[in-house]
């Protein structure tokens, strides 16, 4: 695996968390360490410990506020069909999207006519 290049998909360009508040954090949850920030309207949070390991890196993160989960798959569906989560299992090598759940529409999906 290379390190030196980062994927970029297409569904970053959709996203829109607003502004970043504060700096990123990184927090030790057994063997992991997770690496969050947070924006206005939800989290980032991404898990880069030693898949080899993955049963010992899979780290259980507990919110700060309730949230819902935005994945590659529920990209496009109205945001009050994802469930309300109060923390979120990530395994090694994965990050993911967590929107705010009690500041209504947390997450727009841009429309390319928007940009």
């Amino acid at each position: 695996m290379q390190y030196d290049n980062i994927a970029w998909y297409n569904e970053y360009d959709e996203l829109d968390l607003g502004m970043a508040q504060g700096h990123m954090t990184v927090q030790t949850i057994g063997a992991a360490s997770v690496y969050s920030r947070e924006f206005e309207l939800g989290w980032v949070l991404v898990n880069p410990s030693d898949n080899n390991h993955e049963a010992e890196t899979t780290a259980v993160v507990k919110l700060a506020a309730p949230g819902r989960v935005r994945t590659h798959s529920n990209l496009h569906s109205a945001e009050s069909e994802l469930p309300v989560v109060e923390s979120v299992t990530l395994p090694a090598h994965r990050g993911t999207f967590v929107l705010r759940a009690e500041t209504g529409p947390a997450v727009r999906v841009l429309d390319h006519t928007d940009v």
